[in-house]
């Protein structure tokens, strides 16, 4: 068989397909990239770069497939489940039988179902917020949630519920204290923003910049003169000039 450039402008699709299938297959049983790649130039007589070509379709033919058969992946997963559940029965195969049903039944609670009251409260609660000071409060809040989901999801178990309580408990213990101090910060910030936003001709003056000499002197400065004493003689009587 002929080898380079030429010869992958020249193969059929059909051995097109027959080379993609065959490395599909070298990669599926755990073969690393460069091992398939040297496989098919051997197999097949091709260049390296011809076989890096079909490894790149057999990359490409499982990209697309994932994206269609992602939707229906877990229906797919059921129905095997029920099959094999039936023919573990008609077999008298208990264990196999219990375990097919509890995989079905981990398979059903998996199945994601929408909640218009939890999708507002995660909307009141909003976004992540941009800076990440406030991360903790932020994740707080959706423990919160978690926690109000728990105690109000009936289909859970007594055993379960108080189980998924103490460890969310536990875990927003451990944020309590940090979160707290992050939120009081974030308040004392909003506090100091009302005077940072005061107009430029409003000026702050801090008592403590004043020298309290200056400050006497001016004001004895701007008081006005005393009276003078009339005088006294030893008697203690006032002066008969006056």
């Amino acid at each position: 068989m002929a080898t380079g450039s030429r010869r992958w402008d020249r193969a059929s699709k059909v051995e097109v397909d027959t080379r993609v299938d065959r490395a599909e297959e070298l990669l599926c049983i755990g073969l690393g990239s460069g091992k398939v790649q040297s496989t098919l130039a051997r197999e097949f007589g091709v260049n390296p770069r011809q076989a890096r070509r079909y490894i790149g379709k057999v990359y490409q033919r499982w990209r697309l497939q994932s994206q269609i058969d992602a939707p229906f992946q877990r229906e797919r997963l059921r129905r095997i489940l029920e099959r094999t559940h039936i023919k573990c029965m008609s077999e008298k195969q208990w264990a196999a039988a219990v375990a097919c049903l509890g995989h079905l039944t981990r398979l059903a609670a998996s199945v994601p179902q929408h909640d218009p009251r939890r999708a507002a409260r995660l909307a009141a609660i909003g976004p992540p917020p941009p800076d990440a000071r406030q991360s903790l409060i932020y994740a707080r809040r959706l423990l919160l949630l978690e926690l109000y989901d728990i105690v109000a999801n009936e289909s859970l178990d007594p055993a379960h519920r108080l189980r998924f309580m103490a460890e969310l408990t536990g875990k927003l213990g451990m944020l309590f204290s940090r979160s707290e101090i992050e939120e009081q910060v974030a308040e004392i910030n909003k506090l100091l923003e009302g005077p940072r936003s005061l107009p430029h001709v409003a000026e702050v003056v801090d008592a403590k910049s004043v020298g309290w000499a200056d400050a006497a002197r001016s004001s004895r400065e701007d008081r006005p003169p005393a009276d003078p004493v009339p005088p006294r003689d030893p008697d203690g009587d006032l002066d008969p000039s006056e």
